[in-house]
């Protein structure tokens, strides 16, 4: 609700950065980079806060229900220049925005359906979870940067960039792995700020 206030010349009032010299370097190789993210902290500030300081930023999203809700998310986060992709149908333009060295943001922590999907541990239990990032990332060989945002005590915002993920599984399954071991010590760091409500195990298939 505040997004009017977030911009460039504000943006570190709200907002500091640690670690983005990982991200510079990967967005400086101009062949585009794959932003490893979830749903903990404010991460539609995580995405506003990338696109204002200078990357060309993009988000995979899905849809509300409601159209007049829908609007309004899109209208704020178009207003941070951050390019939308809805989903599945959009492969061929997140390939053509990675090509031209756009970073596009991915969440990992959905449950998935049927073929868009792998079985990994989470938290010792298995979870059917979304493998679109690990095709992604070994079919366009882009470095996948790990990022978060997390609010301390003073109700300021730290966004995190960890070192590019080295893969040392080329499966999907291996990849998506290295992914979620990833979030999983997010979480345990910052346990009260994972906020994604839905029944994360509700199935392994």
């Amino acid at each position: 609700m505040r997004f009017q206030e977030i911009t460039e010349k504000t943006l570190s009032q709200f907002v500091t950065f640690h670690g983005k010299e990982h991200l510079d370097t990967a967005y400086g190789q101009h062949k585009g980079v794959l932003a490893l993210t979830s749903h903990a902290g404010n991460w539609e500030l995580l995405a506003a806060a990338i696109s204002l300081s200078g990357i060309k930023g993009a988000i995979v999203v899905k849809a509300a229900h409601q159209k007049s809700f829908n609007d309004f998310l899109k209208k704020q986060r178009e207003s941070k220049n951050i390019t939308l992709f809805y989903g599945k149908n959009s492969v061929r333009d997140i390939l053509k925005f990675l090509k031209s060295g756009g970073a596009v943001g991915i969440v990992i922590d959905q449950h998935g359906i049927g073929r868009d999907s792998v079985v990994v541990p989470f938290f010792g239990r298995p979870a059917s979870t979304l493998k679109g990032l690990a095709v992604l990332s070994e079919r366009t060989d882009c470095p996948v940067i790990p990022a978060y945002i997390y609010r301390d005590e003073n109700f300021h915002h730290h966004v995190v960039f960890d070192p590019p993920i080295q893969h040392t599984d080329n499966t999907p399954e291996g990849r998506t792995l290295q992914y979620t071991q990833w979030l999983e010590s997010v979480i345990i760091k910052h346990p009260d700020q994972w906020m994604w409500t839905h029944n994360r195990w509700k199935s392994a298939a």
